[in-house]
């Protein structure tokens, strides 16, 4: 289970990681064993410091990172610097990601909000909140941030694929040939799959697959510019066709024909033109039923 970090549980990690590296302890036992400081926590303040990858555990055995000798290296003994601070920070978020890590491209006031108080007093001491802003202070939250949208861009893309490989699964059970995974070979098509229009035809039809593991109320599908003129376009409105698979739980399908999705698409207006739109998969409930691998 991870711990939530906390000044008191900060200070009692690094003294133990300091006695560590002193007396060259190379066990648990060992460490149980030291005499770090009164009423210290070593169990806790070890499993902290294996939390945030200052410490390598192998069943008993133990040993320093290299990213713990740094900041054993960094640390006096008696106070943590802010420079410090922002490093023990760094890796709490980066490895623990606490609940509210996914707010932290939306600014550092929308984060502080939902830390635990414990966490903000951390923050606090670090620098991180302080005005005016600091160069320093602005590069820890962008490199951060930069590091938690890179994570949901690779987890949507995993949604994404998972996605694109039901709709071969489902294609090749209602045409019974195989589609062509367009999505794979380039991202500029204006569509991810290409089939046929049923088992005896050789007609193409053109497939956007949009996926979710949000439950309908909360799922959105992002449509951009090029997939939706694609659709529209006069040569590829009569084949074009959304599939959105609703991925949490028993897995659900549905099938939306441009001319359905046509309700919801914005005009340009004035000089304005739209890049990229949310839709609800909700506007499409009636359209969903329970995934079986057998076609509708």
């Amino acid at each position: 289970m991870k711990s939530y970090i906390s000044d008191g549980l900060v200070s009692e990690s690094l003294l133990l990681l300091r006695s560590i590296n002193d007396f060259n302890c190379t066990d648990k036992d060992q460490v149980r064993e030291l005499h770090v400081t009164y009423g210290i926590n070593k169990d806790s303040a070890l499993d902290f410091a294996i939390q945030c990858d200052w410490i390598n555990a192998d069943g008993s055995l133990i040993s320093i990172t290299p990213k713990g000798n740094s900041i054993v290296s960094a640390f006096n003994g008696y106070s943590v610097s802010e420079s410090l601070w922002q490093r023990i920070l760094f890796d709490y978020v980066s490895l623990s990601r606490p609940a509210w890590t996914g707010l932290i491209p939306k600014g550092r006031k929308e984060t502080f909000l939902f830390m635990t108080p414990d966490e903000q007093r951390c923050f606090i001491q670090s620098g991180l909140m302080k005005k005016p802003v600091t160069t320093q202070v602005v590069n820890w939250w962008d490199k951060i941030a930069d590091e938690v949208r890179a994570e949901k861009q690779d987890k949507n893309n995993e949604v994404g694929r998972t996605g694109e490989l039901l709709t071969l699964e489902y294609e090749k059970a209602r045409t019974g040939k195989d589609a062509e995974w367009e999505a794979i070979e380039s991202n500029l098509a204006g569509f991810d799959i290409i089939s046929f229009r049923d088992s005896i035809s050789s007609e193409k039809i053109l497939i956007e697959v949009k996926s979710s593991t949000q439950d309908i109320d909360h799922a959105d599908m992002i449509i951009s510019r090029n997939e939706w003129d694609t659709a529209w376009s006069l040569c590829n409105r009569g084949r074009y066709y959304f599939y959105a698979w609703l991925l949490s739980g028993s897995v659900k399908f549905a099938k939306i024909p441009v001319e359905v999705m046509k309700k919801h698409i914005p005009e340009d207006v004035g000089g304005g033109k739209w890049k990229d739109i949310a839709i609800p998969f909700c506007l499409f409930s009636e359209l969903f039923s329970v995934y079986n691998t057998l076609p509708k």
